[in-house]
């Protein structure tokens, strides 16, 4: 996806979420320009190519994006090329679902 900043991005973010799964934004393509606002002042945009992937939270991984940073994105970019088929879907959902139960289930039960 096509995107424009008045900010320089950063390589990647990482946010975590409490389903247990990684949301990684990827930048790449970053070229620096100028525009103009309403008033006619001109302005420096930046404008990039974003990919976004979504994995299981594991410790470690913001570090693990930046250090493989070029692997990451030629994987996301595969991912973004091509259509996940029903069967690539449902794994990826009874991964989420089974970490999910596995902090769901001991709450319930009264432990940690």
């Amino acid at each position: 996806m096509r995107g424009q900043s008045d900010t320089r991005p950063p390589q990647y973010e990482t946010t975590e979420f409490s389903n247990g799964v990684t949301e990684i934004i990827l930048y790449d393509e970053i070229t620096e320009g100028t525009a103009f606002d309403e008033e006619q002042n001109e302005k420096t945009v930046y404008e990039f190519v974003m990919y976004e992937i979504k994995v299981p939270t594991r410790e470690g991984i913001q570090n693990t994006v930046g250090t493989n940073y070029d692997e990451w994105l030629s994987y996301a970019k595969g991912q973004n090329d091509k259509p996940k088929s029903d069967k690539e879907k449902i794994e990826e959902l009874d991964l989420i679902l089974s970490e999910l139960l596995f902090d769901i289930i001991p709450a319930m039960l009264g432990g940690n």
